[in-house]
């Protein structure tokens, strides 16, 4: 999101009580998600881990996105906030 030089989502939910408990991994010398094959997307490993001292035991979360493409960067998400302890996972996007 730097690279952009703003955040669509931070801007979106500017005012409401949110919590951002995700760390995108990615490395910073990887192809962003636009340089990538719609096969080398779906096919790329989850680089989501979950912040340390986060607890979404039994939480159902809400997922928020600016772009959706093939939706592998959200199915990675919700795969990682599942197996960490999540009830239920989902997602809105500004535009696909």
């Amino acid at each position: 999101m730097t690279s952009r030089g703003f955040n669509q989502v931070t801007g979106l939910m500017e005012g409401l009580d949110w919590k951002d408990v995700l760390i995108n991994q990615r490395s910073n010398d990887s192809l962003h998600q636009f340089q990538r094959s719609r096969r080398e997307r779906l096919q790329q490993d989850s680089s989501f881990v979950l912040k340390s001292g986060c607890d979404i035991n039994g939480e159902h979360i809400l997922l928020v996105d600016d772009i959706y493409t093939t939706g592998a960067t959200l199915r990675q998400a919700r795969t990682t906030l599942l197996r960490n302890g999540a009830t239920q996972v989902r997602s809105v996007t500004l535009c696909r």
